[in-house]
C-alpha cells in the first residue's frame, strides 16, 4: 500500500521539499510544479526539468540517494602494503610478487678526526659493496632513522645519591637524538629457489665487506638484545610511528595488517602526510634531492645528522650489472646525441664506458640512486623549520633539496 492516501497529499509533500529550495528554482518552474493538481499535469512539468534539477530533488530524498550515490568506503592502509608473511627463517620477509626482503641493522664510524687515508679505505669498502651486489639483481635501501629519545630511559645507576647526580646531568641532554641505520636488501623474480639464493648472497656480501661496521642481521628474535629492532617492529615503526606497534604474530598471512595501527591522511599538493593515533598526532614531509653538486661529499649527510629534529633519510640504490650499464649508457648516448650537440657530452659518455667495463680498482657499477628525506612534526611550523635547515645543508654542498607535493605519497 502507497504511503500516501491520494495526490493531494503527495503534491504537498512535494510543495514543503522544495520550499526550502526557491532561491535556487526560478519562480516560473516552481508556479508549474505547484499549480498543476492532477498527476498527468504534474509528470508533464517534471518531463521539462533539466537532469541537473531532477538529480537535485533525488539527493534529498534518501532513498534515492543511497541507490545513486554508494556509501563511502574506507581505505585501509594495510591494503597498499607489499609485506604479505614471514619466511621460516625468521629473518626474510616475503612481498607481492615474489619479492624477498632482509634488513641488517650497522653501526656509523665517527669520522671527524680520521685522516684521508682512512676516510677513502671507507669509500673503497662502500664502493666494493655496491660493486658486488650489481651481478645478482639487488635493490638497496639504506634506511638513516633519528628518533628523539629520553636520556632517563637508558637507565641509570640504582644508589640515590648517583641516580639524582644522573638526572641532573641528563637536564642539558633534553634534546637528545638516536640515530640507527639500517640496509634492506630486496631481489624480486618469479623463482622462490633463485629469489633465496639471491638474497643470502647479498646478505653473505654485505656481513662480509662492511664487517667494519659490525652488521647484525634483524629477525623476528632480535628484540631480546637491548635496544635491537625485530623485524616487524623495524617495518611499524616506519608506518606507523605514532603507536609503534611490536607485533609478535610471526605465522600470519597478511604482515601488512599487522603493521598498521595508525590512521594516515594524504595531505595532496600540500605534501603532508599527517598520523593519527587517539589524540596523538604526527605530521610529516618529504623532501627529495633533485640535482646534486659536481662533487658529493659524504660530509652534507654527517651534517644533516647534527640538525635538531627527526627525520627518516632513505638511500635508494639500485646496482645495474656491467651488461645492463653498457645498454643503458649506449641507449642514452644515442638519444642525447640527436637532440645536444656536444663533443663534451661524448666525451662523459665515453668515460663512463670505460669505467664500468674496466677491471681495475679504478673501474665502478652503474646505479640508479634518489635521496628522500622525510621530516617530522608537530603542527607545520615544526616542519618548515627542518625543511630550511635541510636546504641550508644541502645548498652548502651544491644540492637542490625539493618538498614534494602530490609526490610524496608515492615517496612514502
Amino acid at each position: 500500500m502507497s504511503k500516501y492516501n491520494n495526490s493531494n497529499d503527495s503534491i504537498k509533500i512535494l510543495q514543503e521539499t522544495l520550499q526550502h529550495f526557491d532561491e535556487t528554482v526560478s519562480p516560473a518552474l516552481m508556479q508549474a510544479l505547484t499549480e498543476n493538481s492532477d498527476w498527468f499535469s504534474m509528470s508533464i512539468s517534471f518531463l521539462g526539468l533539466g537532469a541537473g534539477a531532477a538529480l537535485f530533488v533525488a539527493f534529498m530524498i534518501p532513498a534515492i540517494s543511497r541507490s545513486i550515490l554508494p556509501k563511502l568506503k574506507e581505505t585501509r592502509l594495510a591494503d597498499y602494503l607489499p609485506f604479505q608473511y614471514i619466511h621460516e627463517d625468521e629473518k626474510t620477509l616475503i612481498c607481492n610478487k615474489n619479492t624477498y626482503v632482509r634488513c641488517i641493522e650497522v653501526q656509523g664510524n665517527d669520522t671527524t678526526f680520521i685522516s684521508t687515508i682512512e676516510q677513502e679505505s671507507n669509500n673503497t669498502t662502500r664502493k666494493n659493496w655496491i660493486d658486488s651486489l650489481a651481478e645478482i639483481n639487488i635493490t638497496v635501501r639504506v634506511f638513516v632513522l633519528r628518533e628523539r629519545v629520553n636520556c632517563s630511559s637508558f637507565g641509570g645507576p640504582k644508589q640515590k645519591v648517583l641516580h639524582t647526580i644522573y638526572e641532573s646531568w641528563n637536564k642539558s641532554f633534553e634534546d637528545s637524538y638516536l640515530t640507527r641505520q639500517v640496509i634492506v636488501l630486496s631481489t624480486e623474480t618469479s623463482s622462490k629457489k633463485i629469489a633465496e639464493d639471491r638474497i643470502n648472497d647479498a646478505t653473505d656480501i654485505t656481513m662480509t665487506i662492511l664487517s667494519a661496521y659490525h652488521p647484525k642481521i634483524i629477525t623476528q628474535k632480535s628484540g631480546k638484545f637491548q635496544r635491537a629492532y625485530t623485524l616487524l617492529e623495524f617495518w611499524a615503526n616506519l608506518a606507523s610511528p605514532l603507536s609503534k606497534p611490536n607485533p609478535i604474530a610471526v605465522k600470519s598471512n597478511n604482515v601488512s595488517d599487522l603493521l598498521t595501527a595508525d590512521t594516515v591522511v594524504f595531505g595532496g599538493e600540500e605534501g603532508e602526510i599527517i598520523f593519527q593515533s587517539g589524540q596523538k598526532k604526527l605530521l610529516m614531509a618529504s623532501i627529495g634531492i633533485r640535482k646534486f653538486g659536481d662533487f658529493i661529499d659524504e660530509n652534507m649527510v654527517a651534517e644533516l645528522q647534527n640538525i635538531s629534529g627527526e627525520y627518516t633519510l632513505l638511500h635508494l640504490i639500485e646496482p645495474m650489472s656491467k651488461t645492463k650499464a653498457t645498454l643503458t649508457l649506449l641507449q642514452q648516448n644515442r638519444m642525447e646525441s640527436a637532440t645536444r650537440f656536444s663533443k663534451t657530452l661524448s666525451h662523459q659518455f665515453q668515460t663512463a664506458l670505460e669505467a664500468v667495463d674496466g677491471v681495475d680498482e679504478k673501474s665502478q657499477s652503474l646505479s640508479r640512486y634518489s635521496l628522500t628525506i622525510f621530516i617530522k612534526g608537530k603542527d607545520a611550523n615544526d616542519l618548515s623549520i627542518l625543511e630550511s635547515e635541510i636546504r641550508r645543508v644541502c645548498s652548502q654542498y651544491g644540492a637542490t633539496a625539493v618538498r614534494e607535493g602530490i609526490a610524496t605519497q608515492i615517496s612514502w
